[in-house]
């Protein structure tokens, strides 16, 4: 299962929640996100540079772990945005 991406500064912080749970990982960085992202960034930069100082935090990182050890770390990825799928059980009403 790939789970992602997350930021370059969250990296740390996911490999620790994985290493506790005893889940075996590997990193994978997309390097066509990262030159896209790098490309706005200095597009953006070049106009305002003072704006954009220390604003650089790529979200390029991918775990890949097994799919039957998620249910350990689910609820520890929730604070990065990363649920569980639906089975569609539960939908929101339209108000």
């Amino acid at each position: 299962m790939e789970l992602g991406p997350f930021s370059i500064s969250e990296v740390e912080s996911v490999k620790e929640l994985f290493e506790s749970k005893k889940v075996s990982f590997e990193i994978l960085i997309d390097k066509e996100a990262e030159e896209q992202q790098m490309a706005e960034f200095n597009a953006q930069a070049t106009q305002a540079p003072r704006a954009m100082a220390g604003r650089l935090d790529l979200k390029i990182v991918y775990f890949e772990i097994p799919d039957e050890d998620f249910e350990k770390v689910q609820h520890g990825l929730e604070k990065f945005g990363i649920m569980a799928m639906s089975d569609g059980s539960y939908e929101l009403g339209e108000d």
